[in-house]
């Protein structure tokens, strides 16, 4: 989308929260976790270009101090331009900027008219590169519309372990970002079908059982069976991107790897990865 040339207004919205700055991706996905929650729905990627990406939120309504209350902040803080309808039927233009201690506003349209609501709500980002980009708009997108976590990896992982903003989960495969206090099922429940399947592939592969299994099992066995329907879907799916297949016998099951080699699981001295791959490949007993 290209800017819009006529400027309504820049004005002050008041001096920013001493919270101190937030590094961009950080600032980024807290505004569209506040979109997110203040719309209660999610947005869909309407353009992905390089180093530039946008987001739409369709079907909503709003008034454009929402946005300010919502996320302004955040938008101060990261390389992000937000587009909506007017009343007048014209596309307008905003952006939000830090001038010392000062939160400002830039509203733009292309008539230069005043505006109070607006319908549709696009968010545009541009990013260093389009490695970065890819990877924020897959957490982006990842988000629900309440959420209070998110796993991370690759370049925006680096980023925000680097500015000491993830959670501390020694052994995790994931980055955990957090933006309140968080138990071990909330965590566990941010995980998607694309983190599942990775896990399993590394445990299949590598026999990396990362902290993440932990969490699972020890819900699996005290506090009763979590959702595990796309936890064996996901292993199943890695069996099968990998090669695996179950042999059954009168009484017997093996599970043999691409060149037909058997794979041993140990569920009394093994990791909980091993104890849950045998559970949910072979639930005989009943805990």
């Amino acid at each position: 989308m290209c800017s819009l040339t006529r400027t309504i207004s820049e004005e002050c919205l008041g001096a920013v929260p001493a919270t101190g700055p937030r590094p961009a991706p950080l600032a980024y996905l807290s505004a569209v976790r506040a979109f997110n929650c203040f719309f209660e729905t999610t947005p869909v990627l309407l353009e992905s270009n390089a180093a530039a990406t946008t987001l739409l939120y369709r079907n909503v309504s709003y008034l454009w101090q929402d946005v300010v209350e919502q996320a302004g902040v955040f938008a101060a803080q990261t390389p992000l331009r937000l587009f909506g309808t007017t009343e007048h039927r014209e596309t307008a233009e905003m952006d939000f900027f830090q001038q010392d201690t000062v939160l400002m506003a830039r509203r733009r349209s292309a008539s230069g008219r005043e505006f109070d609501h607006l319908q549709g709500l696009a968010l545009q980002a541009q990013w260093p590169d389009a490695a970065l980009a890819q990877n924020m708009t897959a957490l982006a997108l990842s988000l629900s519309s309440r959420p209070v976590c998110c796993a991370v990896s690759g370049p925006a992982e680096e980023i925000l372990r680097t500015g000491g903003l993830l959670l501390p989960t020694p052994g995790s495969l994931f980055g955990y970002l957090t933006w309140q206090r968080v138990s071990s099922l909330d965590l566990l429940l941010c995980l998607g079908a694309a983190h599942q399947t990775q896990l399993w592939t590394q445990f299949l592969t590598e026999g990396r059982q990362s902290l993440e299994f932990d969490w699972l099992w020890s819900s699996y066995y005290r506090d009763g069976p979590l959702y595990l329907l796309e936890w064996e879907l996901t292993l199943r799916t890695a069996l099968a991107q990998l090669g695996f297949h179950m042999e059954q016998r009168q009484n017997t099951f093996r599970l043999l790897d691409r060149e037909g080699r058997e794979q041993r699981f140990d569920f009394a001295r093994g990791g909980p990865a091993e104890k849950l791959a045998l559970k949910l490949l072979f639930p005989l007993d009943d805990k």
